[in-house]
């Protein structure tokens, strides 16, 4: 339907090479223009409407809004412009917890001494199920705008926990400090930028924080110019999930304007081509948009909207949750060089971009470039120094690279049809020749595509929040207040409410719920309702002119930069090959080197109970940089009177990841227990397993008390429940044991029936507890330490290795894991269907992966992977057969066949391309009592498996390599 009380609509993308235009009517496009990026940008936009309006004959006063989308905001922090980025200050309402990993930890420098100003942490905060950790406290913060006072720090974010879901704190502590502080400061609340994920939400909301100034500026220039020249229309922006939002709101939250170039293009390119829109279609339905400099492929959803990335995106290095399309991009262009003297000719990665009009061989100029496989004529080939052989050879180079990014992008293994748009589709071949294409069209307007998809773009309101059902609410009451809330957000941001309609509905059930608990994610999209014009606020805030003196007028447009998005600073420089641990007297000192390969060595070995410790890999790296020493000795070293405590989390890792351990649960947890068996103190941290935080958590435990940990843990792999042990295996007792919640509660277990019940006393607690406790289990006397799995470090150590050095030679990350611990890569593919449920407080489920590799060709042919928080079985299926290829107690892990990384299973979404490994476990495991415990019957599984991977020794020790 035509928006109400819109005539005129005009769509503007602003590009780092062409700036784009259409003007339409409903859905009629009566006009379109293209045109150089000009270095204001704000002039280039102006003439570009001009130019529209002339064309199709329409006065200014006819234009009731404009939508544009521009990454101006982006290239702030790509370019490390100090002058367009203010201090910030941060106040986490978090009460004891959170501490462990101080704010900008996370923010790679020079970009922190850009940006870091001020942090502090006081009382508040909530937990899983709604209740407060503390009532925010209104003395401290009162202190804390003393000070951000004094430092001249204007603009402030708050972030609580859990405040995505329970934003009440926030909100109050928002408005207290702003009464406190007066006009002239910004003030940002974190669940208006982020979802759950407390690291991730406070990264975001201090970028956008630290920007939002700059924001104003080049929002209030451009709309400044365009009021000159539509002096009657609306003004909107474009966001990253294909809608827009009055300018006021991109002026506020800039960050979730990034991506919307490629968005644009991606609503654009359905718009244009609906024929294509084909739910009863199940293959792939592919944008390929062809500019300049690079060519990004979007996977479509039936609705229009572009598919959004399943993992974190990371911004100038920075580790965001912000929600962004799922985007492949290439180096290939209009403007890509080509170098046929090379040994087999290469076509980019470099670009002349804006300049292919002057500088391509075509225009007469010295650059060899793809437009010119289009555009030079045969009779000038000679004139130039090319043949048609040449010609012919860039084109099946340009031709194989289209293939290759269709073929990842895929999620599917039928072929896929595919829309081309952008001004530099010309390049690509013929529309009936591209491998793995079952149809492919280049439709009417292709050129504007990204601008037309401004133009149609609605306007849009979401919720994302836990829900605990209860008396007084049910599940579906809840989830019908959530659909009618997204809605009234629509219509606050200037949406139309007769039109809103929900086009997103997820629920996900809570790991370790004991209530019910379940994420709900709602989104709903609108048409523009304009005749509400009072809706659109100001963009400026209160805030001195001479704020303004240092900030230019709107600077070029560099581009939608991925390669730059995803960069890593968090990792270190130093070439792998030449490295070795730091070992000394039998204590090995742990650089941050080794930190980053045991970060990724659990990862593997957490066999999918969850990816990667961004808290512990930023905590251990600080605390290494602090001067503290992260120690790790081998069992030799065990004196007759050491006393060696297990570390162990337990609970949700949705908890855990939002409510971050502050330094003292563990410690707490500990000398409780040692307390209740009659012990002082003790020498000794040993992870519970080997896999995933509870292994790095042993680490930072023993640097912040003086101790060291051992090598060894006590499963040799990470397991769902804590009665899983070697030590459980041979008998003992994991009472008595100690929980502990960090904030004054302590849970002393003498003695249980039997480890099972342990167990479920246990995990109760930890649900009353707020979702996640630490764990003191039972200490260790030297006289025991035949009851550990051995070398544990030792292995994760060398599994990181071997990762890192993968990456590093561009090689096969799961083939070279397997090979360096005589593992099993079982499957490649793409995750097809994922299905969860919560059952007695675990996740359990299964996940569908179609094949890509190893021979399975058939999409008759599958495997299926069975967890329970952790991989229990991976059984290749096909129709009328099975057969299980592995399953517990041997380690399955999950394998990000793009970045190397291990994922976990809370990660795991349509269309991630995945390899599935398998590892051998400590022989212990597959004796009659360790199967009893461990495996497939114990963990409810009816598979028969008997394990292909050969028996293995205890893993190699550093300390004897080094």
């Amino acid at each position: 339907m035509q928006e109400l009380g819109i005539d005129h609509v005009i769509g503007v993308d602003v590009g780092g090479t062409n700036t784009d235009t259409v003007l339409m009517r409903g859905r009629d496009i009566l006009a379109w223009h293209k045109s150089p990026t000009t270095a204001d940008v704000s002039s280039g936009v102006s003439s570009a409407i001009e130019a529209v309006l002339r064309e199709a004959g329409v006065g200014r006063s006819e234009v009731a809004l404009v939508k544009i989308g521009t990454t101006q905001f982006l290239n702030a922090f790509l370019e490390r412009d100090s002058r367009k980025m203010d201090k910030v200050a941060v106040i986490r309402l978090c009460g004891p917890y959170t501490q462990s990993v101080a704010p900008f930890l996370g923010i790679p420098e020079p970009l922190r001494r850009a940006i870091e100003g001020h942090y502090a942490y006081i009382e508040g905060g909530t937990h899983v199920d709604g209740r407060d950790i503390f009532p925010w406290s209104r003395e401290q913060l009162k202190e804390e705008a003393k000070i951000i006072k004094s430092k001249a720090i204007t603009s402030i974010v708050l972030i609580g926990v859990h405040s995505p879901s329970f934003p009440r704190q926030e909100n109050e502590a928002a408005a207290f400090l702003s009464e406190q502080l007066g006009v002239g400061f910004d003030i940002s609340c974190s669940h208006h930028l982020g979802n759950a994920g407390f690291l991730e939400r406070e990264n975001t909301a201090i970028l956008n924080a630290s920007i939002r100034r700059f924001a104003r500026r080049v929002i209030e220039n451009l709309t400044g110019a365009l009021q000159q020249v539509l002096p009657a229309a609306q003004v909107f922006m474009t966001l990253n999930d294909g809608t827009i939002s009055p300018s006021w709101y991109a002026a506020h939250y800039p960050l979730k304007c990034f991506s919307s170039g490629p968005t644009n293009s991606a609503r654009g390119a359905a718009f244009i081509s609906t024929e294509m829109l084909d739910e009863s279609d199940e293959s792939d339905l592919l944008v390929i948009d062809v500019g300049g400099t690079t060519t990004d492929v979007c996977s479509l959803l039936p609705n229009g909207y572009p598919k959004h990335s399943a993992a974190c995106i990371k911004i100038a290095g920075v580790k965001t949750n912000l929600s962004m399309p799922q985007i492949h991009s290439i180096a290939l262009g209009g403007g890509s060089i080509i170098r046929p003297n090379t040994e087999s000719l290469a076509v980019g990665p470099d670009s002349v971009g804006a300049d292919e009009l002057t500088l391509s061989l075509n225009a007469g100029g010295s650059q060899f470039t793809a437009a010119d496989l289009i555009k030079l004529a045969p009779e000038t080939l000679d004139k130039v120094g090319l043949s048609v052989e040449t010609i012919n050879q860039a084109k099946g180079k340009v031709k194989s690279m289209i293939e290759a990014a269709v073929e990842t992008a895929k999620t599917k293994p039928v072929d896929a049809r595919i829309v081309l748009v952008g001004g530099g589709s010309y390049i690509l071949p013929e529309t009936n020749t591209l491998e793995g294409a079952m149809v492919v069209v280049r439709p009417e307007f292709f050129q504007v595509a990204n601008a037309i998809g401004a133009a149609i773009a609605k306007v849009s309101g979401s919720v994302d929040r836990v829900v605990v059902p209860g008396p007084q609410q049910s599940a579906e009451s809840a989830i019908e207040d959530a659909k009618r809330e997204a809605i009234k957000t629509c219509y606050l941001a200037g949406g139309l409410r007769e039109s809103a309609e929900i086009v997103d509905l997820e629920i996900i059930p809570e790991t370790y719920s004991f209530n019910g608990a379940f994420r709900l994610v709602i989104r709903a999209v609108s048409d523009v309702d304009g005749t509400r014009k009072g809706v659109v606020t100001s963009v400026k805030a209160p805030m001195s002119e001479n704020m303004f003196d240092t900030v230019p007028d709107l600077v070029e447009d560099t581009g939608f930069n991925y390669e730059a998005m995803g960069e890593d600073h968090t990792s270190t420089s130093e070439d792998i090959t030449s490295y070795v641990p730091h070992i000394e007297n039998d204590t090995w000192t742990l650089t941050e080197m080794d930190v980053e390969l045991l970060v990724d060595g659990t990862g593997v070995l957490g066999v999918g109970c969850m990816g990667e410790a961004t808290n512990y890999l930023l905590a251990l790296k600080e605390a290494i940089r602090r001067g503290r020493k992260v120690q790790v000795v081998p069992l030799r070293g065990i004196k007759e009177d050491d006393v060696i405590c297990p570390t162990c989390w337990i609970g949700s890792p949705t908890a855990f990841f939002e409510r971050i351990p502050g330094n003292e649960e563990m410690q707490e947890a500990i000398y409780a227990n040692l307390t209740q068996v009659g012990k002082v103190d003790f020498t000794h941290t040993i992870p519970t397993e080997i896999g995933g935080p509870n292994a790095l958590e042993a680490l930072l435990v023993a640097a912040n008390l003086g101790k060291v940990a051992v090598d060894a843990d006590l499963m040799g792999r990470a397991f769902p429940k804590a009665y899983m042990t070697i030590p459980a295996v041979h008998g003992k007792r994991i009472t008595p044991a100690a929980l502990a919640d960090g904030n004054g509660a302590v849970l002393l277990l003498q003695k249980a029936k039997d480890d099972h019940q342990a167990e479920d006393i246990l995990r109760s607690a930890a649900g009353q507890f707020g979702g996640i406790a630490s764990l003191a289990m039972r200490p260790f006397e030297s006289s025991e330490t035949y009851l550990f799995a051995q070398n544990s470090y030792s292995l994760a150590w060398s599994i990181g290795r071997s990762m890192r050095l993968a990456r590093q030679q561009k090689a096969d990350v799961a083939s070279a894991i397997v090979a360096s611990v005589s593992g099993k890569v079982l499957f490649r593919g793409k995750v097809n269907l994922v299905s969860r449920q919560v059952q007695n407080s675990f996740t359990r489920g299964s996940c569908t992966i179609l094949p890509d590799d190893l021979g399975f060709t058939s999409s008759e042919t599958w495997l299926e992977l069975i967890f329970e928080n952790e991989i229990l079985a991976a059984t290749l299926r096909s129709k009328g057969s099975r057969e299980c290829l592995a399953a517990t107690p041997d380690l399955m892990a999950i394998i990000d066949s793009t970045g190397g990384q291990a994922i976990g299973i809370t990660e795991l979404k349509y269309g991630l391309r995945v390899s599935i490994i398998a590892l051998r476990a400590p022989e212990i495991w597959h004796t009659a009592e360790g199967l009893a415990r461990a495996g497939p019957a114990a963990l409810g599984l009816s598979e028969d498996y008997i394990s292909s991977l050969r028996p293995s020794a205890a893993p190699r020790s550093l300390f004897d390599e080094y």
